[in-house]
């Protein structure tokens, strides 16, 4: 958990429930923070600028989380499709990842869940 703000950028690897969870509820807290931030700051686009920020890491640590069950990457495109979205998001929540060695990484991912 400590290291995903160094797996910012980046999709390979495997990531945790729990840095799943925490990083889509950042993303939900913040953009529902940036509603009313809005509404004061009439100068700058801050709802947009955090969207776009927040959303590399939201498609990365999907990517990750969907590693760490030994699934592609390319099932994140799943997202996109209306209603399989929700499900693939309870999916990524719910799943327990894998202990042993799969074809993405050779670190453990859920071993203290």
């Amino acid at each position: 958990m400590k290291d995903f703000l160094f797996k910012y950028f980046t999709h390979y690897g495997r990531a945790k429930r729990l840095e799943f969870l925490i990083i889509f509820c950042i993303f939900q807290f913040g953009n529902l923070l940036m509603l009313f931030v809005q509404d004061f700051i009439m100068f700058f686009d801050l709802r947009g600028f955090f969207f776009l920020i927040s959303l590399v890491l939201i498609i990365s640590v999907s990517i990750r989380r969907l590693h760490d069950i030994n699934y592609s990457g390319w099932y994140f495109l799943l997202i996109f499709i209306p209603f399989l979205n929700i499900i693939l998001i309870f999916f990524l929540f719910l799943k327990k990842g894998k202990i042993e060695k799969n074809d993405y990484d050779y670190i453990i991912a859920d071993e203290k869940e």
